[in-house]
Formats: structure tokens, C-alpha cells, sequence
């Protein structure tokens, strides 16, 4: 059975999916809050599946969005 994390990543693919411009990271935790998810889990989902989640112009730029790439960019991988 999934676990609450395996319900975040998907549901955090599914929505960056939908939004081929990418979403605000701001955007992404109010969108989670209406299911119940904290930020603190969708940031956790983020980091697993960083390799498919690009930062538009750098992790900590005020413009910067999540946008789903669907191949694997190891260059990706950072801390929130």
C-alpha cells in the first residue's frame, strides 16, 4: 500500500506535469495545503524526485519555478 510520501511524490509529478511553465514553490505548497500535505513533505518529495524537478533559474532566485522534466538531469540534485 502507498505510503503518505509515495501519495506526495505523485500527486507533486501529476501537478508540475499540468503545468508545462512550472509552478512557484509557493504555488506547490498552497496547492498541497488543500490536501493536507505540509511543505515540509512536499519538500521532502521534491529532494526524491530532484533529478526530474529542474529550478528555472536557480533554487533561491525569487522568479525561480519547479518545472517536471521527464528525463533524469543528475545536475539537478541540491538542497532546499
Amino acid at each position: 500500500e502507498p505510503t503518505r510520501m509515495d501519495e506526495c511524490q505523485e500527486w507533486l509529478e501529476d501537478l508540475l506535469k499540468s503545468s508545462p511553465e512550472g509552478l512557484y514553490p509557493k504555488e506547490v505548497v498552497a496547492a498541497g495545503k488543500e490536501l493536507e500535505l505540509s511543505q515540509a513533505m512536499i519538500y521532502r518529495a521534491k529532494r526524491e524526485l530532484s533529478g526530474h524537478i529542474l529550478n528555472t533559474v536557480g533554487h533561491q532566485a525569487p522568479k525561480n519555478r519547479w518545472k517536471w522534466s521527464d528525463e533524469l538531469v543528475p545536475d539537478q540534485q541540491e538542497t532546499d
